[in-house]
């Protein structure tokens, strides 16, 4: 007998629903857009959703006391430093043996707004009264940012061979005792237990806040002792010349990099002066990434030295000081030579050197300087910071585009510190790389945007009868999601955005503004450069309120550009339709005249 329950075609039954909710992959995905109480309260619907939920809710912990609060309660002291409230039972942990696999990342950061002080006697409890070695046997990240020695060493408690990422925040200058009167680290134990402990990591993320020449002899040791890395950052002015030469004899690297911030920390300029590292055969056998701080000229001569890596495919390259255009003409004539697999580069040539903020040059860089870029044959991404624009023609824009259409990142020296020189280049010059460069997605040029230099009346792409485009048609970028104007010159606000509304697909994104903002600001206090610094603020602040102005105009712009190219595109086929029936009925009617030419009715 049939059921007299029925559903309507397509829907789906209560048996059905039951099914689809049960699928681990599925609730992994829904889960992971809850908020923690969502996820609680998911943990306590079943038992196929409890798993599921908890590691949603512990696979990442940013609060360390909220983990060790599943042990036992905390009490805060008159310190506001948190201790547990009692000492901890064989129970607490079968409690705690529940939650612990699940936990894949550590985070232990004071910075956190979230973050509680532990007292060391939580730790020392923990270490003493565990279950088994590993407290989160899982565990593959630990990030550690501690105040002092005596928190980093909290850390090893969490420590096991499964570790694979390590951040952490060394505070040697925090603890005299590891220093001697000179300030040189003479003890690092904490290396040691890392070693013994995690002996596999392959991403190791050191920050420090002191010079590197205070622990290199330690550091390099510890690269050294730690075989399986594959990734490898330090903070600026750290990667000198026998960091370098360590590095290069580990199998396995692939990555080595350093960060700016105060959150990385900073290292002294000094150290980076001179870098030369001794390579021997085998050296970097599988890196693809390097960033460094260095001079052209050093880094000239690491790319021509025996075994050095030629096999990469992304480079950054930091100058710690000013670098002549010739000597950046032969450091890129050397990399079109020597790093043939080469697919990113970035230079950031730009110096500011207070109290003189605007540093004279007595060469900037041309199109000769940067034509052995051309001879890369894999390269797609070119960055350039500098502090004077590029003296570039447009015709030089027009063969760099043409003789480079696999381009796909392009950032000219878009915020350059010396404003008083003005672009050789107007808006003019992106008209190249939308005809030439399909696969686009980041445009950067410093550009002089005056009222003057913009046409009047850009020409709509419409075909031609013959179906041919004319000479006259404006390409417009297939797929740009970024053009950074950087400090580039503006006049007048519309007339650039109904220009780049002709070249600009919808979505992309019109960015302005300098990354040296920072160090201007404290070039500001400085009494030697308080005016400059000040007049250069003004002036790029300025800049930047027109071209936001013109971020905001784009997107209507842009939107109702692609209408009017649709209409116009209907109107075309329209009157191709007409024309093509035209000729029909014309070739109809020659067909029904008679040879005397008159015409016959029928």
């Amino acid at each position: 007998m049939a059921s007299s329950q029925t559903f309507a075609y397509g829907t789906p039954t209560a048996n059905n629903l039951h099914r689809i909710l049960l699928i681990p992959e599925l609730l992994h995905i829904i889960f992971s857009f809850l908020d923690q109480q969502s996820n609680a309260i998911n943990a306590c619907v079943c038992k196929a959703w409890s798993d599921i939920a908890l590691s949603a809710l512990w696979k990442d912990v940013h609060e360390l006391w909220r983990l060790v609060g599943l042990l036992a309660p905390l009490k805060k002291r008159r310190d506001s430093i948190y201790e547990l409230s009692r000492t901890l039972q064989s129970t607490d942990w079968l409690r705690f043996s529940r939650y612990a696999p699940f936990v894949r990342r550590l985070h232990y950061n004071i910075h956190c707004p979230t973050h509680k002080n532990l007292h060391h006697s939580v730790f020392d409890e923990i270490a003493r009264t565990r279950l088994q070695l590993n407290v989160l046997p899982n565990l593959n990240t630990l990030h550690w940012i501690p105040s002092s020695m005596n928190d980093l060493g909290m850390s090893v408690v969490f420590m096991h061979e499964r570790v694979k990422n390590f951040v952490v925040w060394l505070p040697f200058d925090s603890d005299p005792q590891y220093e001697d009167g000179e300030g040189v680290v003479v003890e690092v134990p904490f290396f040691q237990d890392v070693v013994s402990r995690m002996p596999h990591l392959t991403h190791l993320d050191l920050r420090m806040d002191f010079p590197g020449h205070l622990i290199t002899p330690h550091i390099t040791t510890f690269l050294s002792s730690l075989p399986a890395l594959q990734t490898v950052v330090l903070p600026d002015y750290h990667i000198t010349s026998q960091v370098l030469t360590t590095l290069s004899r580990l199998p396995e690297l692939g990555t080595v990099q350093f960060e700016y911030g105060p959150d990385q920390g900073i290292g002294s300029v000094e150290d980076v002066q001179r870098v030369s590292p001794t390579l021997s055969e085998g050296a970097f056998p599988s890196l693809w990434d390097l960033s460094l701080t260095i001079s052209m000229s050093d880094m000239r001569r690491f790319l021509e030295t025996p075994f050095a890596p030629i096999n990469l495919t992304s480079l950054f390259v930091d100058c710690p000081s000013l670098q002549s255009a010739e000597e950046v003409h032969l450091f890129l004539r050397c990399v079109a030579e020597r790093c043939q697999l080469l697919k990113a580069l970035y230079l950031e040539l730009l110096w500011m050197d207070s109290p003189n903020i605007f540093p004279e040059r007595e060469d900037r860089i041309t199109f000769q300087v940067l034509e052995p870029l051309l001879a890369c044959p894999s390269l797609v991404e070119f960055t350039l910071s500098h502090d004077h624009p590029v003296d570039l023609s447009q015709s030089n824009i027009e063969t760099l585009a043409s003789k480079w259409p696999s381009l796909e990142a392009f950032i000219l020296a878009c915020e350059p510190v010396r404003l008083s020189s003005p672009s050789t280049l107007t808006l003019l010059s992106l008209l190249p790389f939308a005809r030439h460069c399909p696969e686009l997605h980041t445009l950067g040029l410093y550009v002089n945007a005056s009222t003057a230099d913009i046409p009047a009346a850009p020409v709509l792409p419409f075909s031609s009868a013959s179906g041919s485009a004319t000479n006259r048609d404006i390409h417009r970028f297939s797929k740009l999601t970024k053009l950074s104007m950087g400090v580039s010159n503006i006049q007048d606000e519309g007339s650039v955005a109904l220009f780049l509304s002709h070249l600009c697909p919808i979505g992309c994104e019109i960015e302005c503004g300098v990354t040296w903002h920072t160090d201007l600001e404290e070039m500001s206090h400085d009494n030697g450069s308080t005016v400059a610094a000040e007049e250069l603020i003004k002036e790029v602040t300025k800049r930047c309120e027109k071209w936001k102005e013109v971020a905001k105009m784009l997107p209507l712009l842009t939107k109702l550009r692609v209408e009017e190219r649709t209409r116009c595109r209907a109107l075309g086929d329209e009157v191709e339709d007409l024309r093509i029936r035209n000729r029909i009925l014309m070739e109809r009617g020659k067909a029904n005249m008679d040879g005397d030419g008159t015409c016959v009715v029928g």
